[in-house]
């Protein structure tokens, strides 16, 4: 990278796009694996799954996307309120899409891929990760 580059919005939103697409893939992995080999249920796979991406993407985004200096317990509250946030919306597709719809879990899970990325990023970047 460029001297002086390394933290414009191109330089954060391909560090973005790297660290939440490994994050995303390990999702898809997680929950394809709860589903077919588990037997679980679509919303207990999602869950699951969402848990165990949790520290990953946390450790990611603060370290390497965002390379936020500011209190760990600050960015952590506010990360965990955006899971929190993020999660309900991918709950929310969930049961719509495979519940009420009758769409396969795949569906959902695509889309939970698609739009959980974006939301994520604009609340990280305007508010979890500002480095002051």
């Amino acid at each position: 990278m460029l001297y002086g580059y390394e933290n414009s919005t191109i330089y954060r939103l391909i560090r973005f796009i790297l660290s939440g697409g490994l994050t995303t893939i390990l999702y898809g992995a997680f929950n394809t694996f709860f589903i077919l080999f588990g037997h679980y249920s679509i919303l207990f796979s999602h869950t699951m799954s969402y848990l165990l991406c949790i520290p990953i993407s946390y450790l990611l985004h603060r370290n390497f996307t965002f390379r936020h200096k500011g209190k760990q317990s600050e960015s952590a509250a506010k990360f965990i309120t955006i899971i929190a946030i993020t999660y309900t919306i991918s709950s929310i597709f969930t049961w719509v899409l495979v519940d009420n719809l009758q769409l396969s879990p795949y569906i959902a899970t695509l889309m939970i891929m698609i739009v959980i990325p974006v939301v994520s990023y604009l609340t990280m970047y305007l508010w979890v990760f500002i480095n002051e």
